[in-house]
């Protein structure tokens, strides 16, 4: 049994394929699903965002947000394996955290008496 829907959309993509040069229609679908995968890919290595690697960094101090001063965030991309460096002040104390952005998993820290 033919399903006139599929037939439908075979002929619609190879009439496509004449009028485009004879290039194959399947051709601009597969670059677009290699486009998409590519965005997967990226955001994949971002998984979490800036504010949520600095209320991790906050959990783990055990300090509330607002006793923290002089709070500075960066990202690093490092090659598909970012991570948020994360600096502030709280209660007399300093604090550095490198956070890994693709999980929020504490990769490194820090805490000095100010």
């Amino acid at each position: 049994m033919k399903k006139p829907g599929i037939c439908l959309l075979l002929s619609a993509l190879v009439l496509a394929g004449c009028a485009n040069g004879g290039k194959n229609p399947l051709d601009a679908v597969g670059d677009k699903l290699e486009e998409g995968l590519d965005r997967v890919l990226t955001t994949a290595e971002v998984a979490i965002g800036r504010q949520e690697a600095v209320a991790i960094a906050f959990h783990h101090a055990g300090v509330a947000e607002d006793r923290v001063t002089d709070l500075r965030t960066e990202y690093e991309p490092d090659e598909g394996q970012g991570h948020y460096e994360i600096q502030f002040v709280a209660d007399g104390w300093e604090y550095e955290y490198e956070i890994a952005a693709n999980s929020g998993k504490i990769l490194s820290f820090e805490k000095e008496n100010k």
